[in-house]
């Protein structure tokens, strides 16, 4: 196998990772959707029912759609925040390193003996700079899928556990009692 198929298959291994967790990240995003309309459609039952008859109001349930929310998406903003850190960390990392091997491929550069050795300094830094330009955007890559993976989680755990929840009060509600 010559360099070039090796290459290809890199790409096409660091493709198929990012594309797996693209993947699970949209099927929780689609579990989430479902999940929300749901919850959505139970509490918006909860709330028909307390408007036409204000006894029966379930206020531990109208406390939490509150307090959900504000715990579900701080705890996704905080993921979100930790990535988007983690990402600017890893790019000041790459930017750092190409100055320095550009700062090295000049003096290698300059101080050559001949217009060849200096040619060849710079054909070095082209071709490691690209080389790290592309490792580097496959690391990117893998870090936003994982920022979306993140910042969804903490959403999606709540969403779905309401809508089992819920679904699982709403049923034991309209179970018959038995008898004539």
């Amino acid at each position: 196998m010559d360099g070039g198929s090796n290459k290809l298959n890199g790409h096409i291994t660091q493709l198929a990772i990012v594309s797996d967790a693209l993947s699970d990240t949209v099927n929780k995003l689609h579990e989430t959707a479902l999940a929300s309309g749901e919850v959505i459609s139970h509490r918006l039952n909860l709330a028909m029912a307390a408007a036409a008859n204000p006894a029966i109001t379930d206020h531990e349930e109208f406390r939490l759609m509150t307090s959900e929310k504000i715990e579900g998406f701080s705890a996704s903003a905080n993921a979100t925040v930790g990535g988007l850190f983690d990402i600017q960390a890893s790019m000041m990392q790459m930017l750092l390193g190409q100055a320095s091997r550009m700062t090295q491929a000049v003096v290698e550069a300059a101080t050559s003996m001949t217009p060849a050795g200096a040619a060849d300094a710079h054909k070095r830094w082209v071709e490691d700079s690209m080389a790290v330009a592309q490792a580097h955007s496959w690391e990117v890559a893998n870090k936003l899928v994982d920022l979306s993976a993140m910042a969804l989680d903490p959403l999606h755990s709540r969403v779905t556990d309401n809508a089992r929840r819920l679904g699982k009060r709403g049923r034991t509600k309209t179970k018959p009692t038995g008898g004539a």
